[in-house]
C-alpha cells in the first residue's frame, strides 16, 4: 500500500512538472524538444513517465546498492530519447525526450498512441558517445524506472532491434537470457548477436506450438516481473546476481498462477535447454572469457532444470497417491523444498551435483520414498527395478537421432526445428507412458490414467539430462527405515 502511494505521489509531482513547464521557463522539466517534446504535449495525453541515470561506469552485479548514489562518472546534459519499436516494420517510433542532470539523471514523459509498451529503447546522446539500455515495460499513470545507460546495456537494445525485424520486439522478453546470463557476460557476445536472436525466436515458436495464446499471459508476466526486478536493482533491494535468480522464481510462481503444471513448466526448460543453452555454447569458443562465461551459464541452468524436476517429481507424487500423500509421505514434500533450497545456495555445478549424489543419505532417503510409494500401488520390487530401468533418452539426443530437421544459423549456432522438437518431447512421454501400462498390465494393477503418466514422470526426471541419479542404486544402498518405509526399502531388484 505504501508502494502505490508513494508511486502515485512520484508521478502527480511528475505531472505538476510538467504543467509548470507549460507555463513558467525553468519550472523543473528537463524536456528539450524533439519530435515529441514532453513539456509541451497536452495535460490529458501525457500517460505516464521514465525516470534512470546515464554511467560511464558498470555497477558490480553482486553490489546492492542504491544506483543514484553509487555512480561516479555520470553522463550530464545528454540528450534522453525514449524510443518504442513499430510491431509492423520495427521502426522506432519517438514518444518521449529529456536530458540528463549534472548527476547523469533523466525524465522523459509520454505519450503511447498504439504502440507497444514493451522492451521500449532508451537512448542517452552526448557529443557523438551513444549509450542505450532497454526498458522493460512501461505502467500506464506511473513513472517508471528504467535500468541504468552504461555501455554495457547496449547489447540488449542491439538485441531488441533484431527482434523488432521480425516483429517480435514486444512479445519476447530478454528476461530469461539476462537470467541466464549477467549483462558483462552478455556484452562479451557483440558481434554474434544474430544466433542469439534465431534462438529466441525458435524458443518462442515452439513454445507458442505448444502451449497457443496460453503463452501470451506467460509472455506478459516475465516483461512485468523484469521491470520489477529491474527497479529493485536500482533501488538497492536486490543485487543484480540476486536479481536473476529471482526472475525464475517469480515467473514460476505467475506460472503456477495461470495454470501451469509442473510438466508444463519441465516442457518450457527443456525448450530453454535447447534453444538458449545449446546454442549459446556453441558460440562460446569465439567469445571473450568463454570459460569464465560457460561456468555461469551451466550453473544457472543446471539450477533450474534440478528444480523445475524436483517439482515434477512433488505433483507426480500427488497424483499416484492422491491426498492422503500430504500425511503419510509429508517427508519426502520436506525433503524437496531442503533439496531445492540446496539449489538456491549453491555455487558451482559440482555443488548442484553433490545435491543428487547416488550414494548420499539424502538420495537414498528420496528413493526410498519413490520406492515405497509404488509399492504401495501394488508395483513388486522386481517391477520397480524394471520400470526404473527405463531410460528415456535426453530430449536433444533422441531428436538428433530421429532425423528432426536441424536449422543453422550464421555464426555457427545450430537449434532443431522447433515443431520437430515438440513432437518429439510428446512423444518420448508417450513412450514412457505406453512401457509402464505394459509393465503395470502384466501384473494386472488398476491404475487410472493419471496414475500410469505420473509414473512415467518419475521415470522421466531420472533420466540424465534431469535428476541424473541411479534410482536402484541409491536405494540398493539405503537403510531400511531411512525413508520411513521399513522393509520396503530393500533393493528393488532384490527377488521375491
Amino acid at each position: 500500500m505504501k508502494h502505490t502511494q508513494r508511486s502515485e505521489l512520484r508521478y502527480f509531482a511528475f505531472l505538476s512538472a510538467f504543467c509548470c513547464s507549460m507555463f513558467f521557463s525553468g519550472c523543473g522539466s528537463s524536456s528539450d524538444g524533439g519530435s515529441n517534446p514532453a513539456g509541451l504535449l497536452p495535460l490529458n495525453t501525457i500517460r505516464g513517465g521514465v525516470e534512470g541515470y546515464v554511467s560511464r561506469e558498470s555497477v558490480a552485479g553482486s553490489l546492492r546498492t542504491r544506483i543514484a548514489t553509487s555512480l561516479s562518472e555520470p553522463v550530464s546534459d545528454a540528450r534522453v530519447t525514449l524510443y518504442a519499436l513499430d510491431p509492423e516494420n520495427g521502426m522506432e517510433q519517438v514518444i518521449g525526450s529529456g536530458r540528463s542532470d549534472d548527476r547523469g539523471y533523466y525524465q522523459i514523459g509520454y505519450a503511447l498512441p498504439n504502440l507497444p509498451a514493451r522492451n521500449l529503447i532508451v537512448q542517452a546522446v552526448k557529443d557523438g558517445e551513444t549509450i542505450e539500455c532497454v526498458l522493460p515495460s512501461l505502467k500506464d499513470g506511473v513513472v517508471v524506472r528504467a535500468p541504468t545507460m552504461d555501455p554495457e546495456s547496449r547489447i540488449q537494445a542491439q538485441l531488441v532491434r533484431e527482434l523488432g525485424r521480425y516483429g517480435k520486439a514486444d512479445e519476447i522478453s530478454l528476461g530469461e537470457l539476462t537470467a541466464l546470463l549477467p549483462e558483462e557476460a552478455l556484452a562479451r557476445f557483440e558481434g554474434h548477436l544474430g544466433p542469439i536472436v534465431q534462438a529466441l525466436l525458435a524458443m518462442d515458436e515452439a513454445r507458442r506450438l505448444k502451449f497457443g495464446p496460453r503463452l501470451d499471459e506467460l509472455s506478459k508476466a516475465a516483461f512485468e516481473i523484469q521491470q520489477s526486478l529491474t527497479e529493485a536493482v536500482e533501488s538497492g533491494d536486490l543485487s543484480s546476481d540476486e536479481a536473476r535468480t529471482a526472475f525464475f522464481r517469480k515467473l514460476e510462481e505467475r506460472a503456477r498462477a495461470l495454470g501451469f503444471t509442473s510438466e508444463e513448466l519441465n516442457a518450457l526448460d527443456e525448450f530453454e535447454n535447447a534453444f538458449l543453452q545449446q546454442p549459446l555454447e556453441k558460440l562460446l569458443p569465439g567469445v571473450p572469457d568463454g570459460d569464465g562465461i560457460q561456468k555461469g551459464l551451466a550453473l544457472a541452468r543446471l539450477r533450474e532444470t534440478k528444480r523445475t524436476t524436483l517439482s515434477l517429481v512433488s505433483d507426480a507424487v500427488t497424483t499416484l497417491v492422491g491426498e492422503k500423500s500430504r500425511t503419510e509421505y509429508a517427508g519426502l514434500y520436506q525433503l524437496i523444498e531442503k533439496m531445492r533450497g540446496q539449489l538456491d545456495v549453491a555455487s558451482t555445478p559440482a555443488d548442484i551435483k553433490a545435491v543428487f549424489e547416488p550414494h548420499s543419505s539424502q538420495m537414498v532417503e528420496f528413493a526410498g520414498f519413490l520406492n515405497a510409494i509404488l509399492e504401495s500401488l501394488g508395483f513388486t520390487r522386481a517391477m520397480i527395478a524394471e520400470v526404473f530401468e527405463m531410460q528415456p533418452p535426453g530430449l536433444i539426443e533422441s531428436t538428433a537421432a530421429g532425423g528432426i530437421t536441424k536449422i543453422s544459423s550464421a555464426g555457427g549456432a545450430t537449434g532443431y526445428d522447433p515443431a520437430g522438437l515438440v513432437r518429439q518431447q510428446t512423444r518420448i512421454l508417450d513412450e514412457v507412458s505406453e512401457a509402464v501400462r505394459h509393465v503395470s498390465g502384466q501384473a494386472s494393477l488398476a491404475l487410472s490414467e493419471e496414475q500410469l503418466k505420473a509414473v512415467a514422470l518419475l521415470i522421466r526426471s531420472t533420466s540424465p539430462e534431469k535428476l541424473d541419479f541411479s534410482f536402484a542404486e541409491a536405494v540398493s544402498h539405503g537403510s531400511a527405515g531411512s525413508a520411513g518405509c521399513g522393509e520396503t526399502c530393500a533393493s528393488p531388484g532384490a527377488s521375491e
